[in-house]
């Protein structure tokens, strides 16, 4: 069996969303499309060595091994096959990947205080829920007004903003309640009484500017992106969505050392892509460092 038929029959039983089986099939293309058999050590160092950051392997090395592992699985491939003896490459993070609540403000500062970010309150809103919620920007995206009980504090997360196509319900942070709260009262004055329908997209640039409700058009993951790209030029400061969902996951592993407790939260398959999400501090490693470790310590308390 060829790599990419292994690929389309691993993300259509996964049923995975579009995007992510596309990265799929482009990994199997990058190696040239060969049989599951033929993929030696030889051809994956070659292909690590062309690629252009540690990043990009190991994004690539994860793909394989998964549709590889899934082919061990289903008896299509020996469990000792190359992808699981080559290793993924040390990535030094180019930057933080914690946003500490100090740092939130000064974001907020700068939205609040930057032409270009009007209406203020739309973009506040949807940093905030990025920042207390952790959730992919193509899942803030897919949110609507029907997808929110702000009396009971949750959001629901539709199986088509997920890319494990799987639905399900979030707790939300008291400071988000608030947030959004403060949030839909400024869409309905924008609607200018018109009732908020729950079909409607919570986040639509074109509602937050008073525009028509027949002109609307949705509104799109790429434009969370440039929002983040203008938002780090202004402040000076590199900043986006994926690296809120980073910062989010490891400080409530730093509250609550329960890993599947943040794997719920993020809505991942596997404890260990979590595992890459969580980036402890020195202070985290010296607090541990702190503790009673010792026997006679610990019968002592």
């Amino acid at each position: 069996m060829k790599l990419e038929e292994l690929a389309r029959i691993y993300c259509s039983l996964s049923a995975v969303a579009t995007i992510t089986e596309r990265g799929y099939l482009d990994t199997a293309r990058q190696l040239g499309n060969p049989r599951i058999h033929e993929i030696s050590l030889k051809k994956l160092t070659t292909i690590r060595d062309r690629c252009q950051s540690p990043f990009s392997w190991n994004s690539l090395l994860s793909k394989l091994r998964a549709t590889i592992r899934f082919a061990v699985k289903n008896g299509w491939a020996k469990e000792d096959h190359p992808v699981f003896k080559i290793k993924r490459l040390h990535a030094k993070p180019p930057h933080r990947l914690e946003i500490s609540e100090s740092d939130r403000d000064y974001f907020i500062e700068v939205i609040s205080k930057t032409a270009r970010f009007e209406p203020t309150w739309f973009w506040t809103a949807l940093f905030d829920v990025l920042y207390y919620s952790g959730i992919r920007r193509k899942q803030l995206c897919h949110l609507k007004w029907g997808d929110l009980d702000l009396d009971s504090s949750t959001i629901t997360l539709r199986a088509a903003g997920s890319k494990n196509k799987r639905e399900r319900m979030l707790p939300l942070h008291a400071h988000l309640t608030k947030s959004l709260t403060i949030y839909r009262a400024h869409i309905g004055f924008a609607l200018d009484g018109l009732p908020i329908d729950s079909s409607m997209q919570v986040f639509h640039l074109a509602t937050a500017r008073q525009f028509k409700i027949k002109k609307l058009e949705e509104f799109k993951p790429q434009a969370v992106t440039t929002f983040f790209n203008q938002l780090s030029a202004a402040s000076g400061r590199k900043i986006n969505a994926h690296l809120l969902r980073h910062s989010f996951a490891t400080k409530i592993a730093r509250e609550i050392p329960n890993i599947k407790m943040v794997q719920l939260l993020l809505n991942h398959d596997r404890s260990d892509t979590t595992m890459r999400y969580i980036h402890p501090t020195l202070t985290d490693m010296r607090n541990v460092m702190s503790l009673p470790l010792t026997k006679e310590n610990l019968s002592n308390k």
